[in-house]
Parts: structure tokens; C-alpha cells; sequence
């Protein structure tokens, strides 16, 4: 009954369908975005074919139903995957149903990781707070054994046996313990560079490092591909391959990449469009104002300052690049980046797309804009600080454990702390700990390897009243 329900639930994200009525309210770039996906060729980041058409008819029967509903709320919880604003939980972004010589096959796409919400507001271009690609991959190698105990010994065309073959290794790749990361809301690296030593004919590295990090924004996109792309910008952002470092890891061809890499330039440009949303609840100005004159004098060092147009929108500036021995952040996403692993890279079949940047293997990281910086917790690069007010205190008096479940539904945020809420009881304490103990994929623990809080210990010293207020400013980047 367990893989049933799993199956069940995974067969419901195959439904969504169209562009939503609420598309009519977002950019033309936001729109664009929503549909974006790289399969091409029957190559790409999908999941086996046949799951949607074998399941319709369940569908047909319950759709609309409480048990409709429950199992896709289940979905996402078990996923990450969020649901299309103002519509039922059978339209789901990020996943989408495309015909491939007459099969249907359930596409993963672009904002499936790079859109999500953040106190209840759907947003394109935030990272997805609880994606979880090693609980995907978990399920999708469940439900290809039930389904191939079901078809018994149905001899599959080449086309299907091929598209089940690419997914089913993608699924495995995902759940690999070289490559799985530890906490949802998390995608290791490591993960990407897999593609690199297969090209190489090299076995992928098993030195324990993975370099787990959280989905990155994507605003001021553009001026960050000016120093590189990730949290360290070891890949150069001209010409933009790196955009498809996740796609290529499913199997897709180098060839099939230069024939579609056009649509990957598109990307870069529809993602550098985007323009960060607005804080939505009330922001107290007298206290920002003095918040923006603490934060001229500290953070503003690394972090920039910040100008408008006359419409109020942005004018992006290129971000500065940090030592990690000025930071003091978690060193794992650095220590992936080995001499070997770089010279995988300067010797991939793509190599004329997809480059290293100057500060490739530099140990720096990139100390990003702050743009809709309220939308954008939990904080630092492998999310390990739940609210900006914690970011602010020593590491000893960040929270250890916390849950990112529900990460992005309005009670989850914590308008005073700007970030996620935390246990308000006793009891809640007991239920943080007692998901601990069942290994739930929701509970952040900063003792799993790569995902310390230590670090970024700048301006702890200020009183209170400043920490206050630079919170209340930073509300209206």
C-alpha cells in the first residue's frame, strides 16, 4: 500500500496542463519561464513514460475530490513541488506533460527549482525552499519497479525502453549517496559535476564532499554572470552554458545541446528580466531609515548599496567576491572544487560553452545582492540560518534544528524575524525532535556534514535596537 501511495501521488503531477489564468497577471519573461523546459529529443529531465496515461483513468474518477487534493498536498510536501496560484492542486508549476512520438512523457522544467513561494506569494526567480531531488529520484525507482512487477513481461518499442532507461538512471543518480542531498530544500553540486568525469570516462569522486546549497535567486541574474555563476562563480557566465549544469546530468547529448543552446541564450535573457517583488506586508520607515544608515556602515562593505529608477525598479550592480577565510561559512561547496574536478571541466565536450571563470578554484564566494532578500530564506548559501534576526547573533545562538516544512505558506513566515518561524512551545520543540529521531527530510540539523551555520559573524556586537532596524531596511531591497 506504501508504493501505492507513492505512486498515486506522483502520478497526479503528471496532470497539470496550460498556462493558468493567473499567468495574465506576470511578465511576458515570468510567463516564458513558467512553460521553459530543455527536453529535447526524447533527452532531457523527465520522468518514465506511459505514468500518465496508465493513471488517467484514477484521475478521471477522483479529480476535484478531498482525495484528490490530499494525495497532491501530499506531493508536494514529499517534493517540493509547488502549486499554481489561484488554481486547484492538480496545475502544478514546474512540470508539465509534452508528446514524444505518441507517448506522453511528465517534463521537469526550469522553475520546478527556480520559482516557489515565500509567505504565501508565488514568486519567479526565488529558489524552491523545499525542492527535494533525492526524494524525486527515491520514488521515481519505487514506482519503475511496481509498474514493471505490473506489465509483467510486455516487451517494450525501442522509444519507450529508451525513455524509461534515461529516466529510471536519472531517478538512481538522484538517490545516489555520492550525489543525495541530506535536508529537502537542498541540490548538491556534486550532482552536476557527475556529467563532467562520465564524459571523462572517470569515476565519479567518493571523497564525501558534495556541495549542497540551496536554490539560488535569480535576480540581478546578468550582472552576477559578470564575476560567474554559483555561490563561488566558478562557472563563467558568457557563453551561458552553466544554466543547464542540472540538465546535462540526465543523459542529454552534447549534441542535442548545441542544437537547442540557442533556447539556453533565450533563458539568460528572459531570467535577466526578472525584477524582484516587493515586500508585502508594512515596513515601519522611520526604523528602515535608520536601518539603512547601519547598513551603509557595515554590511554595504560587501553586500553594495542600492539604487531605483524612477519606476522603482532596480538597477542591478555587479556583486564582490570574498575570501572564505573572511566569511567563515561552511567550506564543503568549496571543497567539491578539486584540481581534478577543474581539469574535468576544462576538458568536457563542451567546453567552448560551458567554461571555468577567473575565480574558479579561488576558495571565494560571491557576496550576493540583496534584491527581495526577505523572500530569499532560509539564509546563507546551504540555508542553514532560518531568519535574517538569527544571521545577525553569534553561530552559538542560531538555531540548530529547525523545520522548512511548509517553508513558503504565509504561517511560516515570521515578519518580525523576516524568515522562517520557529517552535513556540514546548510541544513544538518535542515535535522538531521527535522528526529528527524518524529522519524526516524537513528537519534542518546544522550538525550534517555541509550544512553548518558557522560563519558570517559580521556585526554581531551592534545592539539590538540596530538589529532591529537594519532588518526593518533590508525589508524594502
Amino acid at each position: 500500500m506504501e508504493n501505492l501511495g507513492t505512486i498515486l501521488t506522483v502520478i497526479f503531477l503528471c496532470v497539470g496542463a496550460g498556462v493558468p489564468s493567473y499567468a495574465q497577471q506576470l511578465t511576458s519573461a515570468e510567463k516564458e519561464l513558467i512553460e521553459l523546459d530543455f527536453f529535447y529529443n526524447g533527452q532531457g529531465m523527465h520522468l518514465s513514460p506511459g505514468i500518465l496515461s496508465k493513471f488517467e483513468a484514477i484521475r478521471a474518477v477522483i479529480g476535484g475530490s478531498r482525495l484528490d487534493n490530499s494525495l497532491l498536498k501530499t506531493l508536494m510536501k514529499r517534493w517540493g513541488i509547488q502549486e499554481r496560484p489561484g488554481q486547484n492542486f492538480s496545475e502544478l508549476v514546474g512540470i508539465k506533460n509534452v508528446t514524444y512520438k505518441n507517448y506522453k512523457v511528465g517534463v521537469l522544467g526550469c522553475v520546478a527549482c527556480h520559482s516557489g513561494k515565500a509567505a504565501g506569494q508565488y514568486i519567479v526567480g526565488i529558489g524552491n525552499k523545499n525542492i527535494d531531488p533525492a526524494q524525486i529520484g527515491t520514488d521515481g525507482v519505487r514506482i519503475e519497479e511496481v509498474l514493471k512487477k505490473l506489465s509483467g513481461l510486455r516487451k517494450k518499442d525501442p522509444v519507450e525502453k529508451e525513455l524509461t532507461e534515461s529516466s529510471l538512471k536519472l531517478m538512481r543518480k538522484l538517490t545516489d549517496p555520492r550525489m543525495r542531498a541530506e535536508t529537502q530544500g537542498l541540490v548538491p553540486v556534486s550532482l552536476v559535476g557527475s556529467w563532467f568525469y562520465e564524459m571523462a570516462g572517470a569515476p565519479i569522486p567518493s571523497n564525501g564532499y558534495k556541495g549542497s546549497v540551496k536554490v539560488p535567486s535569480w535576480f540581478g541574474f546578468e550582472k552576477k554572470l559578470e564575476v560567474g555563476q554559483f555561490a563561488d562563480a566558478i562557472g563563467k557566465g558568457h557563453p551561458p552554458g552553466w544554466i543547464i549544469g542540472v540538465e546535462i546530468t540526465s543523459g542529454t547529448s552534447p549534441r542535442n545541446v548545441r542544437e537547442y543552446f540557442s533556447r539556453v541564450e533565450h533563458a539568460s535573457s528572459l531570467i535577466s528580466r526578472l525584477n524582484p517583488p516587493s515586500y508585502p506586508f508594512f515596513i515601519r520607515s522611520d526604523r528602515a531609515e535608520l536601518g539603512k544608515k547601519t547598513f551603509e556602515q557595515t554590511c554595504a562593505k560587501c553586500h553594495g548599496t542600492y539604487e531605483y529608477n524612477a519606476d522603482g525598479s532596480p538597477i542591478y550592480k555587479t556583486p564582490k567576491m570574498v575570501p572564505i577565510e573572511s566569511i567563515g561559512t561552511d567550506t564543503d561547496r568549496l571543497d567539491y572544487v578539486t584540481s581534478d574536478f577543474l581539469e574535468k571541466v576544462r576538458s568536457n565536450p563542451l567546453s567552448d560553452l560551458i567554461q571555468l571563470s577567473d575565480y574558479a578554484g579561488k576558495r571565494m564566494m560571491v557576496a550576493p545582492r540583496l534584491h527581495a532578500i526577505w523572500a530569499r530564506f532560509p539564509y546563507l548559501h546551504n540555508a542553514s540560518v532560518p531568519t535574517l534576526r538569527d544571521l545577525l547573533e553569534p553561530a552559538s545562538k542560531r538555531p540548530k534544528l529547525f523545520s522548512i516544512r511548509d517553508a513558503g505558506e504565509l504561517e511560516r513566515f515570521d515578519q518580525t524575524r523576516m524568515g522562517l518561524t520557529g517552535p513556540k512551545t514546548d510541544q513544538e520543540l518535542r515535535d522538531l525532535a521527535r522528526d529528527l529521531r524518524r529522519k524526516k527530510r524537513w528537519i534542518y540539523d546544522v550538525s550534517k556534514h555541509g550544512q553548518s551555520n558557522q560563519g558570517h559573524e559580521k556585526f554581531v556586537d551592534l545592539p539590538d535596537s540596530d538589529k532591529d532596524n537594519l532588518v526593518e531596511y533590508l525589508k524594502t531591497l
